[in-house]
């Protein structure tokens, strides 16, 4: 079944981590996904072998999440090491971009850092994610990235989800509008997109739309794309685009 829901204007980018989801995003005519790991922490970098994989199934804009570990994102030199060599390790294998980000000990974004990791894969190659949502100051933030000229961010608008930060995600909208995309992200299903694009105003969205797989482990068990869940939310783009 072919169903895309992309097309002038909107892009539905979906988060995923198995080569079942891969699959399942070209079957319904995905055109942007990001690949990572360990969605249940809240994503980390995945294997150079899972992305080389994903390379060769999907032709589509392919970005990687580069986090070394869970939690915060005030990052060790050892880490920003790490960062640096990942990103760089991704984009040689065909990635589009990279998604990361990193504090300082203030809760600021780590400019000199971002600077360094620029001058190593291409300012125009890193998307900034949810790290921003964790800072002080979202007007300073935003300015600080266009700066830089990051080309893109990823925001539930310092919420915990999209739906609740959708006037800080309107806002985003319009403080860097025509020079950087917003995305918004972070709790985004059928039942809220609607909701999400109307008051944001945003045209890319970003959602895992994960589901718990079958199987009780110890070890833990493996999530994948709610395939219901992607049907109605390419349905809810599609029908949106048709009647603005």
């Amino acid at each position: 079944m072919n169903s895309s829901g992309q097309g002038a204007g909107f892009v539905f980018e979906l988060c995923l981590e198995d080569l079942y989801s891969v699959d399942l995003a070209l079957n319904y005519g995905i055109g942007a996904i990001e690949l990572c790991s360990a969605l249940d922490l809240g994503g980390v970098s995945p294997s150079a072998g899972l992305i080389r994989a994903v390379r060769k199934r999907f032709q589509g804009e392919l970005s990687v999440l580069i986090r070394p570990r869970p939690g915060n994102f005030e990052f060790s030199n050892q880490e920003k090491y790490l960062i640096q060599e990942d990103a760089r390790m991704a984009l040689d294998m065909g990635v589009d971009m990279v998604v990361t980000g990193a504090l300082d000990a203030q809760g600021n974004i780590d400019m000199t850092f971002l600077e360094n990791l620029g001058q190593t894969v291409g300012m125009e190659k890193i998307c900034f994610h949810r790290a921003i949502d964790q800072t002080p100051d979202l007007v300073r933030s935003l300015e600080n990235l266009l700066n830089l000229g990051i080309p893109r961010v990823l925001s539930s608008g310092q919420a915990s989800s999209a739906e609740k930060g959708a006037k800080n995600l309107q806002k985003m909208g319009i403080l860097t509008q025509g020079k950087m995309v917003v995305m918004a992200g972070g709790g985004i299903r059928a039942s809220n997109l609607e909701q999400i694009i109307q008051t944001t105003g945003l045209e890319r969205f970003h959602s895992s739309l994960k589901q718990i797989l079958s199987g009780h482990s110890q070890f833990g068990n493996p999530t994948g794309v709610d395939e219901g869940e992607l049907q109605k939310c390419l349905g809810i783009m599609r029908s949106w685009k048709v009647s603005n």
